[in-house]
């Protein structure tokens, strides 16, 4: 039973599918993580809170 999980695991993991897809997601995180993009978030931040104060008052 285990060493047939483990071929069901390792064929869906050679599978073009879930290679794109692992592709993507990595590119996605490192993309996220990046220092531009927290920057941006950042900014992104700044302007809704500035937003909301400004609709508050």
């Amino acid at each position: 039973m285990i060493i047939q999980i483990q071929l069901s695991v390792g064929a869906l993991r050679n599978h073009e599918d879930i290679k794109d897809m692992v592709k993507a997601k990595s590119l996605d995180n490192r993309v996220e993580q990046s220092e531009s993009a927290k920057s941006h978030k950042t900014a992104l931040a700044a302007q809704a809170a500035s937003a909301v104060l400004w609709h508050n008052s």
